[in-house]
This record gives C-alpha cells, sequence and structure tokens, in this order.
C-alpha cells in the first residue's frame, strides 16, 4: 500500500461527502490523524449539526482536530453546493483535497417497473448526478495538484453489467471505451432510468441492482474526468476506490476492516504525482483493468446472493 505523502495534506484543505458515519467518517478520522494541520470538512445529508455533535467528532478524533468541521451538504441540490464553494472559497481559496462518499443502496425491488423505476431515480440521482454536481460546483475552487477520490463498491466491476447477453456486451464496449464521453455517459444514464421505469432494463442489457450501474457509471466517469484534467494539465489527479469495508445494507461474503479501509481511502486522497490516476482500484490501491471486464463472466450470481 502506498504511504501517505505528508507534504500533499499538511495544512491543506479536505472535503469528504457522506462522512456522518462509516468509511466517510472514518476516512475523515484517519486524515486528521496523520495530519492534524489540515483543515477538514465532513459533510452530512440527514444529522443535526450543533456545537455538542462537533466537539464529539474533535473529542474522537486524535491530535489537533480544531479544523474539523461537519456541514450540511445535499448532493442533489446545487445550490446548497454552491454554498459550499463559497465558503470554501472565502476561508481558503481554493480545495486541495475531495472525497466523494456519499451515496445511497436501496435492496433491488422489481415487484414493479414503477417501484423498480423510483429505485433507480433515487440511486443514480445521487449516486452518479450527486457526484457530478459536487465535482461541477467544487472543481473551479480545485487548486493546481488537487485530488479527487471517488468512492467505488465491488458492485460495480463492470463485469456486473448482465441484462440480455447481446445488449450487455454492447454497453459493457460502450462503457469502457478510453475515448467515452460525459455526454454519451449521461445519455447511457437516462436511457437506463428511461428503461427502468418502463421494465424494460434487462431487454436493454442493464442489471436489476440499480445500485451497481450508478457504480459502474461513476468508475467510468473517474476515466473521463483524468482525461480532462490531463487535457488542462492542471495535475489534477482523480481515482475510484472500493475499500472493501462493510456496508450497512449490503451483505458482504468478505471484508476488511473499517480501520484498513479508511487507510486505504486517505492513501487514495495523496497519491503522488507518478501514483495511479484515473484508475479504479482496490482497497490495496492495486488497479482493475477496466476493459478486461467486456468479456468475463458476470459476478452477478455471487452479487445477488450478497444482497440476499
Amino acid at each position: 500500500m502506498l504511504p501517505f505523502t505528508m507534504a500533499l495534506l499538511f495544512d491543506k484543505v479536505a472535503l469528504i461527502t457522506g462522512a456522518s458515519r462509516g468509511v466517510g467518517y472514518a476516512a475523515a478520522k484517519k486524515l486528521c490523524e496523520k495530519f492534524p494541520g489540515a483543515t477538514i470538512y465532513l459533510t452530512t445529508k440527514n444529522m443535526e449539526i450543533t456545537p455538542a455533535i462537533n466537539q464529539n467528532m474533535r473529542d474522537d478524533f486524535a491530535g489537533s482536530a480544531e479544523h474539523c468541521e461537519y456541514l450540511h451538504l445535499d448532493v442533489t441540490n446545487t445550490d446548497n453546493i454552491a454554498e459550499i464553494q463559497e465558503l470554501i472559497k472565502t476561508r481558503h481559496e481554493t480545495l486541495d483535497i475531495l472525497i466523494n462518499n456519499a451515496g445511497t443502496f436501496l435492496k433491488p425491488d422489481i415487484s414493479s417497473p414503477e417501484v423498480y423505476g423510483q429505485q433507480a431515480t433515487a440511486i443514480i440521482g445521487t449516486n452518479y448526478w450527486g457526484l457530478k454536481n459536487v465535482m461541477n460546483g467544487l472543481q473551479d475552487i480545485f487548486t493546481p495538484g488537487a485530488r479527487v477520490v471517488n468512492m467505488s463498491s465491488h458492485l460495480g466491476h463492470l463485469s456486473m453489467i448482465n441484462g440480455e447477453a447481446k445488449q450487455s456486451l454492447h454497453l459493457r464496449e460502450m462503457l469502457a471505451d478510453p475515448d467515452l464521453s460525459e455526454k454519451r455517459l449521461d445519455n447511457l444514464m437516462k436511457q437506463y432510468e428511461t428503461l427502468a421505469g418502463e421494465g424494460g432494463w434487462i431487454a436493454g442489457g442493464w442489471p436489476s441492482c440499480a445500485y451497481t450501474v450508478s457504480k459502474v457509471a461513476v468508475n467510468a466517469y473517474t476515466r473521463i474526468l483524468q482525461r480532462r484534467y490531463d487535457e488542462e494539465g492542471n495535475g489534477v489527479i482523480v481515482n475510484s476506490i472500493h475499500p472493501g469495508t462493510k456496508h450497512s445494507k449490503i451483505h458482504q461474503a468478505s471484508n476488511i476492516s473499517m480501520e484498513d479501509g479508511a487507510y486505504a481511502v486517505a492513501n487514495c486522497a495523496c497519491v503522488p504525482d507518478k501514483g495511479p490516476k484515473g484508475s479504479i482500484l482496490w482497497h490495496n490501491l492495486s488497479p482493475i483493468v477496466w476493459e478486461e471486464a467486456v468479456h468475463r463472466p458476470s459476478l452477478v450470481n455471487n452479487a445477488a446472493n450478497e444482497l440476499n
């Protein structure tokens, strides 16, 4: 596993979405433990933010945690994101670290297209469109050489696209295309949401797990973002990572500890310039060769067992 890079994070500014609990909170704590000079903002959608909540968090974090603070953030609300952008710009001018951890999971309910369509819209709305909202709203204040971490999942492996065989292969090929455009990816997500509500998602090649679709999209978007940043020459590095930690709503066959998962996310947030970039990573920071999954047998049976 790659070591922390002190020069990158010391006295820098980091923001972690969906950080009121789980791996987001643990990753914030890990950053604070290693780099007490950093300002770390933990965002939450539903938790009421009070002085006592902030103090409890600071007491829990080791070292100098006076710069750690909760902020309210709904990733589906662009006005809210603009408020966060203005706050960071006013206080610090730039943002050095962004960890996109906010997300939602619902156990697939295919009892009717109406129900499944609503699930698909809610999950894609937060996990994909919401993440894009945050990127679009904050990237103008990224410092040169900023680091972005997009939270992925074992359910986001490309081989999990497993509806009707011919259509699934076509979808995989498009999603694995190194030249996939953002517009085309957006259109694929809109297509999936439409098919989910109409009952045609399987025939269209999509799986019955909207969470899988959302995380596959996040992984593909990560590659698109890195292409853009490379073209701009601003030194920004973005990666997706599956931290391997247990999800409260997903019954995983295996997982690593929250401590190790948080350490992996924190390491991903400070990769060196010559480290992985535009990659989809496992918790040990080893990259997944995305294109190889186009013709791989699907993991859907194993994943289906984990969802039950």
